[in-house]
């Protein structure tokens, strides 16, 4: 069973992940 408190989790590490990701596509770039 997924807690409420599991999922909030989950979806700020993917938030945090996907940040990552366009913050090193930025750099690449420059």
């Amino acid at each position: 069973m997924i807690t409420k408190e599991k999922f909030i989790n989950f979806k700020n590490s993917f938030i945090i992940k996907k940040y990552n990701f366009y913050v090193e596509e930025e750099i690449h770039f420059l």
